[in-house]
Order: C-alpha cells, then sequence, then structure tokens
C-alpha cells in the first residue's frame, strides 16, 4: 500500500462501495458529510493510497464559550480573546472495512494532528474516549505502608489494654 494522501471531499461521496462496518457511519459519510461542511465550519476529507479510497474522516472548527465551562476552568486564563477557546473536533474516522487493521485510522489521525498543530504553532491537548489511565501509585509501596501501620495500630491498642488492666 502506498503512501497515505488525503482529498477534500467537496460533493457527495463518489466511492458508493465504501464500506467501515457500521451501518450508521456508512449511510452518514455516503449521504451526509458533505452538507455540514456548508453549515457548520467542518471539512471531510478522503483517505487513498494509490487512487483507492480508505476511508474518510471529518473535522470541525469551533470557538467553546468560556460560560459553558465549570468556573475553576474558565478562570484558568483571563486573556481568553472574547471569552472563547478554540477547538478541533474529530467527528468520524471510518476506515473501510476491507483495510481495517493496517493502522490507517492511526496514522491519519496523526496526521490530523500535526497538520493542526502545525497550522496553530502549537501542541494541542487530546480527550480520548472510553480510555482508562494507568495509576501512578505503586501498590506494593502502599500495601506494605498499610501493613505496618496496622502492626503500629495493633501493638498501641496492646499497650492501652495493659495499661487499663494494671489500673
Amino acid at each position: 500500500m502506498g503512501t497515505l494522501c488525503f482529498k477534500r471531499v467537496t460533493k457527495a461521496v463518489e466511492d458508493t462501495s465504501f464500506s467501515c462496518g457500521i451501518s450508521s457511519i456508512d449511510n452518514y459519510v455516503k449521504n451526509e458529510s458533505y452538507f455540514p461542511h456548508i453549515a457548520q465550519h467542518a471539512y471531510a476529507y478522503c483517505v487513498m493510497a494509490d487512487d483507492v479510497v480508505l476511508g474518510y474522516y471529518q473535522v470541525l472548527f469551533r470557538e467553546i464559550e468560556l460560560a459553558d465551562f465549570p468556573e475553576d476552568i474558565a478562570e484558568i486564563d483571563p486573556n481568553i480573546k472574547d471569552g472563547k477557546i478554540s477547538a478541533v473536533h474529530i467527528r468520524y474516522i471510518a476506515i473501510d472495512s476491507n483495510f481495517q487493521g493496517n493502522g490507517i485510522g492511526t496514522g491519519t489521525l496523526k496526521t490530523i494532528i500535526k497538520d493542526v498543530e502545525d497550522k496553530i504553532g502549537a501542541k494541542i491537548g487530546l480527550v480520548t474516549q472510553g480510555a482508562l489511565e494507568m495509576s501512578n501509585v505503586d501498590l506494593s509501596n502502599e500495601f506494605t505502608d498499610m501493613i505496618t501501620t496496622q502492626r503500629g495500630f495493633q501493638a498501641n491498642s496492646r499497650i492501652i489494654t495493659v495499661s487499663d488492666t494494671l489500673l
């Protein structure tokens, strides 16, 4: 498979044989992906290699009102322009089921991130839906500390019991 290239979709999706395996996404890609482009500053792109359509993705550019954030977040940077934060929303990345499992979706995501970072001249933060974060707690140290504390508590309670019986 050749190098991935990305072509902006300028009319209804040309490749009607596209199927990512999820009918709702397939229908959206084929029938509606171009229309939000006009109204919502969303851009649909075709992922290709060697003139073969591998998938599609859509990026939406928005500004989020600070009033929509909790107070502690809204107060982080008082110099934010017009009380709005610019955001890039990747609406979908849909890879044809015949090409899934080859890293095309990951490559596409990395390209989207790099393009946005190049355009804004800064690194962007990511929010990953459904992901779990690894804990920064060392369980072996915590269990050792817990056992030490428990033994200390037992020893102190025995001292109190002995002192009570002596009195």
